[in-house]
């Protein structure tokens, strides 16, 4: 009879799920503990917290040589991050704020709404960002380097203590300053822009100015924004109807269109980005090729390259999210098509198809060198990835089943639900998993088998897997349960449901996962090796089959 003593010291692994707790232990202490729900999830090395992970309002947080090395929260709660007993990092969501410390300073502070987020550096603020009416200020050393203003706000960029870059938007205004002086002055809305050099402000192109031209006009709306420098336009942005011309050399650079208009980018005298929003379309190209096209909504997106499509991404009922396909080609062939719903994504090279993606009961195929060499399949469908002509990976969702082969043999097949999971090498079954009330998914079992007859004439896998006559691994879900074992001590035990998962090494526990409300309770198990006939008993006792007694 074994010694089932139970010692804190021996737990390795323990997870909980809903409002249990997981905890893995090495040399006496907690090494991990996962929470869901209100739980919290806490991973300790050398008796000290090393992460702990919460969901909703609880925090996690991660210590490292007894400090806070990582902290998250979600929700109203605050994530900091510690090095050195210091914050490092403080990740904040909705009210919240995140702040990122290095050397006792913030190094990153990040808002949500209204919020804001400061990032410092040696004890100043580096990096601000506002949301809705906040505002983002950048500092670098002691003054301040960026701000973006969102709404009627304004944005702020300084160095050396004067404003380096201001951007408004709405009925704001943007200005920009190098050496104390306005540089660069953007508007959006009806407002206008102002580019300034010297102290004075102008807008119009005057040789005997800064070489009598607009350095930078940037308009938003019905407003227009004019670059330009050696009398061509070197930048224009239109919002709205409005187009967006950037010239260099007398050829526009880039124009950028929102909403029913067409952004257009060109480099050397040809469209080198346009980007459509809603019904228009968004097309870049180089030199006189389309480069890259985004669609949103009915329209689409096509990337060419040297006159063929090389993307194209649809989005919407028209653009491949339903029945629709974006196509993706190199060199005259289908390079990515992306399909949502019944439609299928291809990607082709060289002629052949190179990856397809389904979604719903459609299918993914990725084809190298003429073969499938990737296929995903969700729903009903199935996963198949080839390489050289045979499958390579099947993956099945639901009552599929995913097989992977190589050199022409099954080498991994995952089941979900009713069916089953196997996985084979050199011709034989090396890995099976069942899922469901069939596949060790409930009551049923698991069954893996090598060299074709389990190993040394035992089952190498099956409700648990053995090696040399004992218990390799045993995977349970819902009722069941999941034992793995090596030299005949339990080596992983996973639970769902209200069963439990135990792992062990050396006679101790090394792992227990929980689902539910369901805990792990670890004992210490001074097992003997155990031959062919070993089995698990309904008590979750091991059984030896030869004196039919708890071991």
């Amino acid at each position: 009879m074994a010694d089932n003593t139970v010692r804190s010291e021996d737990i390795i692994g323990v997870i909980y799920c809903g409002h249990s707790r997981l905890s893995v232990m090495n040399d006496g202490v907690i090494l991990r503990v996962i929470y869901c729900g209100h739980s919290r999830l806490s991973v300790i090395n050398y008796g000290v917290i090393l992460r702990v992970s919460y969901h909703g309002h609880s925090r996690l947080a991660v210590m490292n040589s007894g400090d806070i090395l990582r902290v998250i929260y979600c929700g109203h709660s605050r994530l900091p991050v510690m090095n050195g007993g210091v914050i490092l990092r403080v990740i904040y969501c909705d009210h919240s704020r995140i702040a990122v410390m290095n050397d006792g300073f913030i190094l990153r502070v990040i808002y949500s709404g209204l919020s804001r987020i400061a990032v410092m550096n040696d004890g100043v603020i580096l990096r601000v960002i506002y949301c809705g009416h906040s505002r983002l200020a950048v500092m670098n050393d002691g003054v301040i380097l960026r701000v973006i203003y969102c709404g009627h706000n304004r944005l702020a960029v300084m160095n050396d203590g004067v404003i380096l870059r201001v951007i408004y938007c709405g009925h704001s205004r943007l200005a920009v300053m190098d050496d104390g002086v306005i540089l660069r002055v953007i508007y959006c809305g009806h407002s206008r822009i102002e580019v300034m050099n010297d102290g004075h402000s102008r807008l119009a192109a005057e040789r005997d100015q800064n070489d009598g031209v607009i350095s930078r006009v940037i308009y938003c709306g019905h407003s227009r924004l004019a670059v330009m420098s050696s009398g061509d336009i070197l930048r224009d942005i239109y919002c709205g109807h409005r187009r967006l011309p950037v010239m260099n050399g007398g050829v526009i650079l880039r124009v950028i269109y929102c909403g029913h208009s067409q952004i257009e980018v060109m480099n050397n005298g040809v469209i080198l980005r346009v980007i459509y929003c809603g019904h228009s379309r968004l097309a870049v190209m180089n030199d006189g090729l389309i480069l890259s096209v985004n669609y949103c909504g009915h329209s689409r997106l096509s990337v060419m390259k040297d006159g063929v499509i090389i993307r194209v991404i649809y989005r919407g009922h028209i653009i491949y999210c339903g029945n629709s396909q974006p196509l993706v080609i190199n060199d005259g062939v289908i390079l990515r098509v992306i399909y949502c719903g019944h439609s299928r994504l291809a990607v082709m090279n060289y002629g052949v198809i190179l990856r397809v993606i389904y979604c719903g009961h459609c299918r993914l195929a990725v084809m190298n060198d003429g073969v499938i060499l990737r296929v995903i399949y969700c729903g009903h469908s199935r996963l198949a990835v080839m390489n050289d002509g045979l499958i390579l990976r099947v993956i099945y969702c639901g009552n599929s089943r995913l097989p992977v082969i190589i050199d022409g043999v099954i080498l991994g097949v995952i089941y979900c639900g009713h069916s089953r999971l196997s996985i084979m090498n050199d011709g034989v079954i090396l890995r099976v998993i069942y899922c469901g009330h069939f596949i060790y998914c409930g009551h049923s079992r698991l069954v893996v088998i090598n060299d074709g007859l389990m190993n040394d004439g035992v089952i190498l896998r099956v409700i648990y897997l053995m090696n040399d006559g004992v218990i390799l691994r045993v995977i349970y879900c819902g009722h069941i349960r999941l034992a793995v074992m090596n030299d005949g001590l339990i080596l992983r035990v996973i639970y769902c449901g209200h069963s439990r998962l135990s792992e062990m090494n050396d006679c101790a526990i090394f792992s227990v996962i929980y689902c539910g409300h369901i805990r792990l309770l670890t004992c210490t198990l001074k097992l003997t090796p155990y031959r062919k006939s070993t089995r698990l008993s309904s008590d979750n006792h091991l059984v030896d089959g030869r004196t039919n007694r708890p071991t």
